[in-house]
């Protein structure tokens, strides 16, 4: 097999640091859903349990007729219970625990391109086609990212990127700073962008 150029094998750097990103991101997401969800449900059925045990008193105190009280506690234990099922159904430990380890897979990909990586930010000849097939069983193996999810993702590696290097450039300016800073100057530009490419499809005949 031919080896790679050094454009290809630095888009394949590129390529593998933006989804090991992407996938590291969306296991810290599921991780947050599935525990947010945990805790309301064990918070509800802890309230619940104690309500269901509580006499007339206790819903006179909360200034609601004992009937409408135990309604009320219920209908709350069928929504805790039906919440159960929904947590079991769409599982978010079980795929953060996935993209756990797509993303260990993709670490180890960018650890090799960046321990062959030369001083001059290139990559020796005789390395590139190891690190190529590295690339390329990534791929095979690990589960793609969601489409409807990839540009949103993506965007969100590409700022994380931008934000670092703003900081470097300006480390004693707050990030809320840059960030509104960075948004505004891109915002600008795609609409200078999108003008410029106005203009141009206006003048083809």
């Amino acid at each position: 097999m031919a080896t790679p150029s050094p454009q290809e094998t630095a888009r394949e750097y590129r390529v593998a640091q933006q989804t090991l990103a992407m996938h590291a991101d969306l296991r810290d997401q599921y991780a947050r859903i599935g525990l947010g969800i945990e805790i309301v449900l064990v918070v509800i059925t802890a309230l619940l349990s104690t309500a269901t045990f509580a006499g007339d008193t206790f819903f006179k105190m909360l200034g609601t007729a004992p009937e409408h009280g135990r309604l009320a506690v219920g209908v709350a234990s069928a929504l805790a219970f039906a919440g159960s099922l929904v947590l079991m159904l769409l599982d978010p430990r079980g795929r953060s625990a996935t993209h756990e380890e797509m993303a260990n897979r993709w670490s180890e990909v960018v650890l090799k391109f960046r321990q062959s990586k030369l001083e001059d930010d290139t990559w020796p000849a005789d390395g590139t086609r190891e690190l190529a097939d590295a690339y390329a069983e990534a791929c095979d193996i690990c589960s793609p990212i969601p489409e409807r999810r990839f540009n949103k993702l993506k965007s969100r590696y590409l700022r994380k990127v931008e934000m670092s290097q703003l900081k470097d450039k300006h480390p004693g300016c707050p990030i809320l700073v840059l960030a509104i800073l960075c948004r505004w100057r891109d915002t600008r530009a795609a609409f200078s962008a999108f003008r410029a490419s106005s203009h141009v499809a206006d003048r083809r005949p």
